[in-house]
């Protein structure tokens, strides 16, 4: 499977959208408002700033639930904060 990102943001008060192309088809891609400011402090820093910055384990992310077809009704992907690892400064725990 072909993923790749092309470099075409939107930065709206729900998140950030991005696409994604697989195998040459457009895949609409957001991550949440709430994962930025969770795990990327986007509430100092700003949603788009915060996307900038974090922008290969953000699309990583989407690349994984791409592969694991973990895709919204409309065929999109929406990274919520769940879908990402503990959050700054926390520690995973171990069960």
């Amino acid at each position: 499977m072909q993923i790749s990102f092309p470099r075409e943001l939107d930065a709206g008060s729900g998140g950030v959208t991005f696409p994604a192309i697989v195998d040459g088809r457009r895949v609409p891609c957001k991550v949440s408002r709430e994962a930025l400011n969770d795990h990327f402090k986007a509430e100092t820093e700003g949603i788009l700033y915060a996307f900038l910055k974090h922008s290969s384990e953000i699309e990583a992310n989407a690349r994984a639930l791409i592969e694991q077809q973990k895709f919204q009704p409309d065929g999109s992907i929406l990274i919520s904060t769940l879908d990402i690892g503990p959050r700054q400064g926390q520690q995973a725990s171990v069960s």
